[in-house]
């Protein structure tokens, strides 16, 4: 049964007691009254239940038992005026569970109480006086004692309802647009709207995901409440396997000023066959205030590399490094290497075996743009059959970003690889760590493959083998990463995904705080579920980059040939993108980053000859909105930084033209 009360204070004998009458039910029906409930509040340390009877719409919310959880209804107001709020509720508990209320930000001086109400499922409505403004008000429930609040399950307001306005949350998975009819995020409640997905070329539209999930194309709905989608795009699959001449992922992202990861061509190239003429050279190109040029360098790997001095040696303080193994038999033995405060490194083409700490490890927010592709990694089978001797194989950690890990094998080894130092680094680590994974083989590796906190990682293409029965976990999520599991393989791994908080009842991932990660288009032979987490998730890799994914169905036969080191007979480096320094080689207009944007983006241009420069932005009705540079510049690459907070959403086109070269690009604003 429901009970309506309203409360009083009186004094007697100089102590107060909350006096609740029984309100008359049709006095308040015949009352102006809109209602909310609580389940499509914001609230902060509560959940939505069912369990209790007797409640309205679908379900209510029950706090936390502490001190600081909250729940926030939006209200909307046609006048401004003092209204009565009653707040249903219900309080099995012995004792009252006092409430703090904020209206728009303010407290009010008559504070509820919640008192006891016999038993959970025995709901009544305690009532309290606000001022309500015209248009949006806010009012907020906070609990003040360490029991948390009542479970409470809606509101009811008097007055006058003003024009409910709702929010349309719209994102992209991959490449493509999406055009909305009309052509807002803002609608009054109960308005219609139609949504088209529009892959780009080679990309297929899959599904709508995010608050409804459906494969329809337009998906047409009415806005009654806010409301998140997000459309997911896959690429069209590839077919034949290419040793790739630059990377893909993050290493190839244009920022921290560096245009890419594009190795050490234009310098001199040496080689080394022990491990004390690698350190001799390392060493001598030690630059701490980055200050003193060093020009490109390739350093070939013949044979196997020893060295005894530490465990790891120091890859300290270098840049425009590649680090290549000669042929098919390079191989660095019994120590690993420490990259630290290093950037537009590539090391490709080596076996690293039986390191006693980490194989290569990538440390501080200075190290960025690395490529590691086409090496080993493992601890030798016959002195170390476990794998659990040492560390890590390959470990990023303390801010290390925009690095890109490819067609490498690991096995034998129990800790594989870690993303992420430890749960109290988020300072650090927080919008660092961008990684991708791609078309690498994880064999036997017993855990984290990789284990992940913080940071944004997109995995794809990857083959999970555990045919030796020893794998307990494939991917692991904690600590607030984003990570995006797209087209790999799981065969006989008992669990994919691990995600602290969500499915990890052991707690092998410490007890971390959750992780959020999406799973798309991936097989899996004789493996647990894939599981999900997508309350916080965000990360969108098509927003840094390009790529396109290889079915995973060929995934076993293509990485099992191709990954590793020795799969491909590098006698000389191989030669990538230009360096920085010299001069550009043809005239060129990139596309802008990111894209879409709102409301700045970057957009580069190399420039081959000195001449006068025009870069103008037009709407596409060819009218210019905006002029960047009209002006005479030099031979050579630049960059800007568009801000069009003064533009409407919509898609512009952005021209370049010098010396009788022209060149276009489409960037898309999406307010």
């Amino acid at each position: 049964m429901t009970q309506y009360l309203f409360r009083r204070r009186i004094q007697f004998r100089f102590e107060w007691f909350a006096i609740l009458f029984l309100l008359n039910v049709s006095l308040l029906n015949a009352q102006m009254i809109k209602s909310y409930q609580a389940e499509e509040a914001v609230f902060h340390n509560a959940k939505i239940e069912t369990e209790h009877t007797g409640f309205s719409g679908d379900g209510y919310v029950n706090f936390d038992n502490e001190i600081g959880s909250s729940i926030e209804f939006t209200v909307f107001m046609a006048d401004a005026d003092s209204q009565t709020v009653y707040i249903q509720f219900a309080n099995g508990a012995t004792s009252a569970r006092p409430m703090d209320v904020m209206v728009n930000s303010v407290s009010i001086d008559q504070m509820p109480t919640f008192q006891a109400t016999g038993a959970w499922t025995n709901w009544v409505l305690d009532s309290i006086r606000v001022y309500l403004i015209s248009g949006m008000n806010t009012i907020t429930f906070t609990s003040s004692s360490s029991d948390g609040g009542p479970n409470i399950d809606r509101i009811d307001v008097t007055g006058t309802s003003g024009v409910v306005m709702v929010e349309l949350d719209i994102g992209i998975i991959g490449y493509g647009t999406i055009e909305s009819t009309p052509p807002e995020t803002l609608f009054a409640e109960g308005s219609s709207v139609s949504l088209l997905a529009v892959p780009d070329s080679g990309w297929q539209f899959l599904e709508w995901r995010g608050d409804t999930s459906s494969t329809q194309n337009p998906l047409m709905f009415v806005m009654n409440s806010n409301i998140q989608l997000i459309a997911v795009f896959i690429s069209e699959f590839g077919s034949v396997y290419q040793c790739e001449n630059e990377p893909i992922g993050f290493a190839s992202v244009n920022t921290l000023d560096q245009d890419g990861t594009y190795d050490g061509i234009g310098g001199d190239t040496i080689i080394v066959m022990t491990g004390a003429d690698l350190f001799t050279i390392l060493d001598e190109r030690r630059d701490a205030r980055f200050d003193q040029n060093h020009p490109p360098l390739v350093i070939m790997v013949r044979g196997t590399l020893t060295w005894t001095v530490k465990e790891m040696m120091d890859f300290k303080e270098n840049y425009d490094v590649s680090l290549i193994g000669e042929g098919t038999d390079a191989r660095i033995e019994g120590f690993g290497l420490n990259l630290y405060r290093s950037h537009n490194i590539i090391i490709r083409n080596i076996e690293f075996r039986n390191a006693p700490d980490d194989c290569i490890n990538m440390t501080d927010p200075l190290s960025h743009h690395i490529w590691i592709d086409h090496c080993t990694f493992s601890d030798d089978p016959v002195s170390d059959p476990g794998g659990s001797d040492h560390d890590g194989l390959l470990d990023i950690k303390h801010g290390a970003s925009y690095i890109t890990v490819s067609w490498c094998h690991f096995y034998n080894h129990r800790k594989s690889n870690l993303i992420g130092h430890s749960a109290s680094n988020g300072d650090e680590d927080s919008d660092r760590l961008k990684i991708t994974y791609h078309h690498n083989w994880w064999e036997s590796t017993i855990s984290r493959n990789p284990r992940i906190r913080f940071g944004e990682v997109h995995l794809y293409n990857n083959y999970y083998d555990n045919s030796a029965a020893v794998m307990y976990y494939g991917v692991g999520v904690t600590c607030s990463a984003q990570v995006f599991v797209e087209a790999n393989y799981f065969e006989n791994v008992p669990t994919p995904v691990l995600i602290s908080q969500v499915n990890d009842y052991e707690e092998v991932l410490s007890g971390d705080p959750a992780g959020y990660i999406m799973v798309l288009n991936n097989l899996s032979l004789n493996s647990g579920d894939l599981v999900e987490n997508l309350d916080n998730f965000s990360f969108n890799p098509g927003d840094y980059y390009r790529y396109q994914l290889d079915d995973p169905a060929i995934l076993p036969s293509l990485l099992k040939t191709w990954t590793g080191s020795g799969r491909i007979d590098m006698q000389t480096a191989v030669s990538l993108k230009s360096h920085r320094n010299a001069k550009p080689d043809h005239f060129s207009l990139l596309q802008n980053y990111p894209n879409p944007f709102n409301p700045t983006t970057s957009i580069c241009y190399k420039v081959r000859e000195p001449g006068l420069i025009r870069l103008n932005v037009y709407d596409m009705a060819g009218r210019i909105v905006v002029r960047l540079i009209n002006d005479y510049q030099a031979a050579g690459s630049y960059s800007l930084n568009f801000d069009a907070s003064f533009l409407s959403s919509g898609v512009y086109v952005y021209r370049l033209e010098s010396n009788g070269h022209v060149e276009t690009r489409k960037m898309i604003l999406m307010k």
